[in-house]
Formats: C-alpha cells, structure tokens, sequence
C-alpha cells in the first residue's frame, strides 16, 4: 500500500508495480498452509482494490495488468488451499474480485474514450509498451466474468444443471451493459460484450441440456451467432459460431463410432444428427458461411455419417458420385 502511494504521489508507475508484486510475493512466502484461506480471503480483495484504485486515478495500464496478474494467481493458490468451512469466504472473494477486474478497467476505458478525465503525466514505461498493455488490460477485463466463473467451480460441488443458470445469469448481465454501451456510443466494447454474452449463453444452456437435445441446440446456436455476426460485422463472432459448429459435428462423428457401425441408430438420434449436418451442409454450400476446408470438412463428416446409419459401400459410392458432380 505504501509503494501504490509512493507511485501516485511520485508518478512512477515502476512502483506501483514492484508494490504489487511484493503484495504478491508476501501471502506466497509466508503461507502455512489451509489455515491462510480465510486471511487469504479479506487480503486479495484488498490487494485488488488497492491497485486498481490506482490504476482508475492513474490510468497506468501496467499497473492494471499487475493488479490482475496478482490477484487471478493468488486466487489459484487460494482456491487450492480452502477447505470446506472456508469456501464461503472464498466464493465471496472470488466475485469480488471478478467484479472488480470487469468494471474498473471497463469504466475507466469509457472515460478515455470520453476525454472526461484529467493528464496524468505520461511515463516512459508506459510509452514504450502501450499497445501491448492496452491489447492485454482489454482481455483481461472482458475475460475476467468466465474466469471467476471457472474458479467458482473448483470451490462449489455443484451439477452442471446447477451451474447453467450462473453461467446464463452472467450472460444476462453482459447482454445489458452490451445495450447499455450501444446507447452511449461505445459500439466496440458493446460488440466486444455482446460476444462474451453469447458465449456465456452457449455455457449456460450446453450445461443445461444433454443428449440429442444438447447436439441440436449446439448447431441452433452456431446458426444464432453466425446470423447475429453478420448483422454486427463482427468477427470474433463469427469464429465462435465456427466453434460451436465444429464441436457438434464431432459430437455427431463420435456418436456414430460409438455405434460401431451397426446402422441401427436410434431413431430421434438419427434425426438429431441429421438436423445437424442439414443445418452445417446449409451454411457450408447454400450460403457459404464457412471457409473452403471447413466446407469440406462438414461434407467429410456428412459421408462418414451415412455410412456409420447405412453401412453400404455403394451408398457412400453414389453419394461421392453426386458429390463430385
């Protein structure tokens, strides 16, 4: 804390960051073990906050990035460390934290981006390395509500059903301030939370569902992206979209080995895994969404999944035959 305020006072932000990484390095020397969790528990948050209420007066993106470096780390080693009658103050500091790593770095990037905050004097550190820290503070704030979820995980024994509507609450809250940043302008960063909704979203509801409905949806959701890509021209997106196409076509080609080329499926997940590939050979020929070898990959898995249903070589002849043509 006495090294956050040299720097302030000083405007050295090689201060600041030392202070963190002392701030770092003190709870991992001089740890006993389990019964550190709970002071581990009040300490990270108090760590957190301190840097980053310097990095929102200072603007010194090293200074958020150390801040975030420390905290996620000795969040590991915390979750590491906590036994059961501690898990509660351990959750509590993981969403403090996550909370924090979100909305500091975010409110202070939608004040540059307004010029409603004061110079602070510039530093040659902080010069030299500006793009890499500002590409660096920008996923770490974007990326910061899945990665407290994820913790949040290792601390609490829940189902997937039980963990779905945290996830898909998460991609609520991100879906609002995307509308919330649209309406004041910040199309980038409301582009940027759109995509972290959606895939929130696709968590939240693949941990919901299961078998033919679960393989389904992935396509529907693929589609959703890939639709809702186009209309933003966003990118990310659409490589998200390409994910979760990906993901279901190997679902539905590890499904049909599991079936030892019997060709006896059943028959709903016959019509699931063809809805899939109707819904990928769409976006692949018809509107050609995909890349070339993506396309091809889709009608790769298209004929190894005829012959794991039919299991006749002429059939695979004729639809290679028409393929060609």
């Amino acid at each position: 804390l006495a090294a956050l305020v040299a720097a302030s006072v000083l405007d050295s932000p090689p201060i600041a960051v030392l202070g963190i990484l002392g701030g770092l390095a003190t709870p991992l020397l001089l740890s006993e073990g389990t019964d550190d969790a709970v002071f581990l528990a009040f300490y990270v948050p108090l760590l957190a906050l301190a840097g980053w209420g310097v990095y929102s007066w200072t603007g010194w993106r090293s200074v958020g990035n150390a801040t975030a470096a420390a905290s996620w780390l000795l969040l590991v080693v915390l979750v590491a460390d906590s036994e059961a009658e501690s898990i509660v103050g351990v959750g509590v500091a993981i969403v403090i934290v996550g909370l924090l790593a979100w909305l500091i770095p975010l409110g202070r990037s939608i004040l540059e981006s307004g010029d409603s905050l004061a110079e602070r004097p510039s530093h040659f550190m902080e010069e030299t390395i500006e793009p890499y820290l500002r590409n660096t503070s920008d996923r770490l704030t974007y990326l910061a509500p899945l990665v407290t979820l994820t913790l949040l995980t290792f601390v609490f024994d829940l189902s997937r059903y039980q963990w779905s509507p945290f996830f898909a609450g998460t991609a609520v809250l991100f879906a609002l301030a995307a509308v919330a940043l649209f309406s004041a302008d910040f199309a980038k960063k409301a582009y940027v939370h759109t995509t972290m909704a959606a895939l929130l979203g696709s968590i939240g509801l693949t941990l919901a569902l299961n078998g033919d409905v679960l393989i389904v949806s992935i396509a529907l959701q693929a589609v959703a992206l890939t639709y809702i890509s186009d209309r933003l021209d966003h990118k990310p997106m659409a490589w998200q979209a390409h994910i979760l196409f990906g993901i279901a076509l190997l679902g539905v080609l590890g499904r049909g080995v599991d079936r030892g080329f019997d060709g006896s499926p059943a028959t709903v997940a016959w019509l699931s895994e063809l809805a899939v590939l109707g819904l990928a050979t769409w976006k692949a020929t018809v509107q050609r969404e995909f890349g070339e070898y993506f396309g091809m990959a889709v009608h790769l898995v298209a004929l190894a999944w005829t012959f794991t249903v039919l299991g006749d070589p002429w059939v695979i002849v004729a639809i290679v035959g028409l393929y060609g043509v």
